[in-house]
């Protein structure tokens, strides 16, 4: 199991692209860094990822658990342990 992958994971604004198809794969224990120009989809890719925005088409998955399940609560914070959103903050 991976502890971050995303499936064609894909957010538009409007008639803008801000990630476009991204397929990712984290092993637990790795570490990844996302870089990127300014407007490149980094901050989106992580809101996706924080459950704080919903993409557009496709999912991430967090320790095998869809970042769409936790988008219905209404969490703000990241580190809101009352959502049942799989995140950890450290």
């Amino acid at each position: 199991m991976y502890a971050i992958r995303t499936a064609n994971l894909t957010k538009k604004y409007k008639d803008i692209i801000a990630v476009d198809q991204l397929n990712l794969q984290v092993k637990k224990g790795e570490l990844f860094s996302l870089l990127g120009v300014n407007g490149a989809g980094k901050t989106t890719t992580i809101k996706m990822l924080s459950c704080l925005t919903k993409p557009t088409k496709g999912d991430a998955f967090l320790k095998g658990k869809s970042s769409l399940s936790c988008l219905h609560h209404n969490s703000t914070v990241i580190a809101d342990t009352t959502s049942n959103c799989p995140i950890t903050v450290w």
